[in-house]
Order: C-alpha cells, then structure tokens, then sequence
C-alpha cells in the first residue's frame, strides 16, 4: 500500500502476503539471469571459474592451411575475445607485452631468414620495426622488458663465437645503447626481468642448465638452485617467487614454484605432465602454462599456485602455445 504524507513523503507499506510475492519475484529473476548466464557461458565455452581474471595473454596459433607460418594473437584471461595481430613475418614466439600494455616485443622470423630477430609493434599491429641492428649470423631470442619501460633485455647468439655462443645483452627501447652483461663464463639464455627491477633471472649453461640471477648492470650474478631447469620461468608479481619448469623425464617437464633464494621449492604438476611456459597471474594466485598432450595437441591451462587440478582455458584441439600474461 502507497500513501503520502501531508510534507509530501510517500510511505510504502507491503503486507505480508505482499512481501512473500515480492521476495519470490525477485529470486525467479535471478534465476532467470543466472540461467541466461550459464546457457551464454556454455555456448562460449568459458570456464566459469575463470570469470574473474585480469589481463590479457599473448597466444600463438598455426596459419591454416600452412606448415611454416603461424599467427599472434590477444586474447583475454579468461579465453573470450581472441584478436588477431598482423605482420609480414612467417614465424613467431617469445613474445611479451611492454609495462604499460601498449606494445609487444617478440622474436620474428623474417621470409627467406635463417636467424631471428626481434620486434616491436603496438597492439593494435601499427608501428611494427627491428629492434635491433645485429648481424645476419646473430639469432635473438626472449625479450623482456625493464619495469620502467625504457631497456629490453634479450638473448643473443653468434654461432662464429664457438667459445661462448649464448650472450645476454640488453638495448633500450628506441634500438639504442646496446651492453653485453654476460661473457665468456656463463653461456646464457633466457633473461626475464624482474617485476620490481632488482633481477634478471637467466638459464645458465655453466653446469648444465641451471636458474641463475643477477644484477641489471650484469653483476652479482649467482645460482638459485642446483636443480635443471628448462629455458621458460617466470617471476611472480612480488619479485620473491620463480616459476619454471624442469625435465622429469624423456617424455615430460614440470612446474616447480621456488623462492628467489633458492628455499621452499615446490612442485605444482605430476611429473607424467608435459608442460612448459609458465606464467604468473596479475594477482599472483595462479599460473596459466602451456600443456603439450602430444605434438599435434597443445593448449592453455591455469593452476593455482596452491596446488589442485588445472583448469582448461583454450582447448588442446586449438593447437595454442602460450607466450605472455599481462594487463
């Protein structure tokens, strides 16, 4: 029942009758919506639980129809709104977003090449250049920016250097300043910059391939951990954690989470698993990572950083290699 006041307020009275109708009204409704968003979410193919996510991945996909050309591409973290990117380039990989979200340096493969190089573009495809000015026998691999934005670390190998072939070497961001961090003792691949810029964590060859870090400037340069580790790791949004994986076994790597001094080394995956590429969510609280059924069945999958069983994000049939997480 509706009334006014003589000041002019209107009082609302609901009996009690009234108030049940009301109260049903309002759950059939969301009922009705929450079913709506379960039959939107089962023809998507989104993960419920993935709703929540933040940020953006950087996906690579085979070109249809062809052997020896694949596609980048933007897709969401929770699997929705895959966007192409477009180049003149026949092969990608190692591709990262830059601190702000609004370029992406990747390691290309220019037609009739034989040594890849590195690139930049903006997201949107524009702008797309050389980053570097090396040499035809210098093959590039794994860029990865400086917190600020303005150096790109990156890999560097020169097969005429039979010694110490594998050099980390960083450039800034306009191609200039070029500086070798690492010579002759080391034989190192894979730099990645930590998030609060204190490290760069890197693969070292010097005893096998083992997890070191080191100083921006290339000093202070020491092992994490005696275990093997494969060329993909990942630090965590804090700059205390590494994520990465290791061989367990002809057929099969794993995830392993370990603290920057070498303590408190977990395992997050069956050593049965072939898997690679780990990446840290925004939040910190998962890992998206590249799961290899077999080498025509590959795609994306999350984990906690607890433990549990992983969550299917693009589906294996979809031949999708993972590359990069972020904003």
């Amino acid at each position: 029942m509706v009334t006014k006041r003589k000041n002019g307020a209107i009082r609302i009275r609901i009996t009690g009758e009234r108030l049940l109708w009301l109260i049903l009204g309002i759950g059939l409704i969301a009922l009705l919506c929450l079913t709506g968003l379960g039959l939107w979410l089962s023809k998507s193919g989104l993960n419920p639980s993935l709703l929540a996510l933040s940020g953006r991945m950087l996906i690579d996909k085979p070109r249809p129809n062809s052997d020896d050309y694949d596609d980048m591409f933007i897709v969401n973290a929770n699997g929705s709104g895959l966007t192409p990117l477009t180049d003149n380039l026949s092969l990608h990989y190692d591709a990262v977003w830059s601190p702000d979200g609004k370029q992406i340096a990747f390691v290309g493969l220019p037609n009739h090449s034989s040594s890849p190089k590195i690139y930049i573009m903006n997201v949107d495809s524009s702008n797309l250049h050389r980053l570097t000015a090396s040499g035809e026998r210098d093959g590039e691999a794994s860029p990865s920016w400086s917190p600020d934005g303005q150096i790109i670390a990156y890999e560097n190998y020169n097969d005429s250097s039979k010694a110490d072939p594998y050099t980390i070497r960083t450039i800034r961001f306009d191609g200039t300043n070029p500086v070798s961090l690492t010579t002759g003792q080391f034989n190192c691949e894979h730099p990645v910059w930590s998030p609060d810029g204190q490290f760069i964590a890197f693969q070292s060859m010097l005893n096998g391939p083992e997890l070191y870090v080191m100083r921006p400037n290339g000093s202070d340069a020491h092992r994490i951990l005696d275990k093997r580790v494969n060329a993909d790791f990942s630090w965590s949004p804090d700059s205390k954690r590494l994520a990465f994986t290791t061989i367990e076994t002809s057929s099969s790597l794993s995830i392993y989470i370990v603290n920057l001094d070498g303590t408190n080394l977990v395992r997050l995956l069956p050593s049965t698993m072939n898997v690679s590429n780990p990446q840290w969510s925004l939040d910190g609280q998962k890992i998206a990572f590249e799961w290899n059924h077999d080498p025509q069945h590959f795609g994306i999958y999350m984990i906690s950083v607890s433990g549990g069983d992983p969550i299917e994000v693009m589906p294996h049939n979809d031949q999708v290699r993972l590359m990069a997480w972020g904003q």
